[in-house]
């Protein structure tokens, strides 16, 4: 029999006997996770504050072991661990008993504290005694043998109440639930991959993660994993390390995978020798790369489907990708703005590449005729400029992560302009980054360059810039995963 709860479980537990909406203790359970020296210290002190003038009974079952699935095979052992406290309660519990309920077929083989007594032949009653205000789990652990001629597909469910001889406030802790299926023994694997999230470029060495998962109920002897590159990527190293490489397939030796374990491996590969076109000055191969991972086992699988991935990829350009749009509200279609009046210039941007871009900059560079009214976020500064009277705002955004994007609105008060001296101009740039810019001019026809903003009512504008960033950054990162 099992005498531990396998690793974490026992927090596990304590948590799940916790968590109701009776009980806020959130930020104790983060104290204790976070590697607190008293495991039941913050918990004590969280408790306090939310205790009942009376006794208030918790139980909880989990299953216990590396395996925590509520799976279960004709003729098999598990364990469950079955929790009992009065934490929350400020007086203690009297005659406090335990019974768990067993569905028909299933039988108790050990436990860790036999029970009192049995109750029709199913239910298993521990006289518990008296329960001390804020006492902490008393945990029983429970093997349970399930008959050999069990029916696949049929759901078995095991039954906790705990009771006192003492009146509760609150009863909806007393009584859990935890349902096990009934499967058949069978081998399951599959395999799963970060490729098709991680950017393939040509300037470094890349790096993925390949999974071979066990979904079935029992052990997968004499496992393995095969990765099969495209021509022109090259292996160049992994953890662990390989146990075969034979031309472009690369193959690991992963053993015996328990029911619910899986096994893990990191692969750097790199990209050169491939045919190529000319795209933003930098060389691409002109289709995409297919890479096939297959798992396999010595035993039956049951579903061979998802025992093989093929992820398609195309190699990119390495590097952040800075983009910005500029638009206006409350500009007419026609006729420079009117003297006096307040134009709101909304400025988008964003990071459409694949690394961060550090310390990026945003600016805008006012025409003659105009000035700045206010800003959110202010600017960080403002410098004179020789092409743009009105100034030049810039702001330090700082680092960009990979599809992150951001706006800043900017309120322009408008004097009298002329057409030459009428531009708007945004720009954003970071070390090692061309600097994007685009640009509004009024004109007093309501001429608008080709690539400037057009104008649009004000409320809808701020709604379609910010909406056109979303949906753009969701269009890369979507169009990356379909490689």
């Amino acid at each position: 029999m099992s005498r531990t709860l396998g690793g974490a479980s026992p927090k596990v537990l304590v948590i799940a006997l916790l968590a109701s909406p009776a009980c806020d203790l959130s930020g104790a359970t983060m104290a204790w996770l976070s590697g607190g020296s008293d495991p039941f210290a913050a918990f004590a002190q969280a408790a306090k504050g939310q205790q009942s003038q009376s006794p208030d009974l918790g139980v909880s079952i989990l299953r216990s072991g590396s395996d925590d699935r509520p799976l279960i095979v004709p003729g098999q052992t598990i364990t469950l661990s079955v929790g009992v406290n009065n934490l929350r309660g400020s007086e203690a519990a009297h005659s406090s008993t335990l019974t768990v309920t067993l569905p028909a077929g299933v039988t108790l083989h050990n436990a860790n504290q036999p029970p009192d007594r049995v109750d029709a032949g199913s239910s298993l009653v521990w006289n518990l005694g008296t329960l001390d205000a804020g006492a902490f789990p008393r945990l029983f652990e429970l093997d349970l043998a399930l008959p050999a001629n069990a029916s696949a597909g049929s759901p078995l469910s095991v039954s906790a109440h705990v009771a006192t001889s003492d009146p509760e406030a609150n009863l909806k802790n007393n009584d859990d639930t935890f349902t096990m299926l009934v499967q058949s023994a069978a081998v399951d694997l599959n395999v799963e991959s970060n490729l098709d999230a991680v950017p393939l470029t040509v300037t470094a060495p890349v790096t993925f993660m390949a999974t071979v998962n066990n979904l079935g109920t029992v052990a997968a002897p004499a496992s393995a994993l095969t990765i099969t590159l495209p021509a022109g990527v090259s292996f160049q190293s992994a953890d662990p390390a390989p146990s075969a490489t034979t031309g472009t397939a690369v193959s690991w030796q992963l053993g015996n995978i328990e029911a619910g374990g899986s096994r893990s491996v990191s692969v750097s590969v790199a990209v050169g020798g491939l045919p190529t076109v000319e795209l933003d000055s930098t060389a691409r191969p002109a289709g995409p790369l297919r890479f096939l991972l297959e798992a396999s086992t010595s035993a039956s699988d049951a579903n061979r489907a998802d025992n093989r991935l093929e992820v398609d990829k195309r190699v990119e350009r390495a590097g952040p990708d800075l983009k910005i749009w500029l638009n206006v509200e409350g500009a007419g279609e026609a006729g420079p703005p009117p003297t006096g009046s307040d134009l709101t210039y909304v400025i988008a941007y964003g990071n459409f590449g694949n690394q961060v871009a550090p310390r990026v900059s945003v600016t805008l560079s006012l025409g003659t005729g105009f000035s700045l009214s206010r800003a959110q976020p202010a600017p960080t500064g403002t410098q004179a400029s020789d092409r743009f009277a009105g100034g030049v705002l810039s702001w330090d955004v700082g680092d960009l992560q990979v599809g992150q994007s951001s706006a800043i609105r900017c309120v322009v008060r408008a004097a009298a302009a002329t057409e030459e001296e009428s531009l708007v101009m945004a720009a954003i740039a970071g070390p090692g980054t061309s600097a994007t810019a685009y640009s509004f001019r009024h004109g007093p026809t309501g001429g608008i360059p080709k690539g400037s903003a057009k104008a649009f009512p004000s409320r809808l504008t701020v709604i379609l810039v910010l909406a056109l960033v979303s949906f753009a950054v969701l269009v890369i990162m979507r169009a990356r995963r379909k490689r």
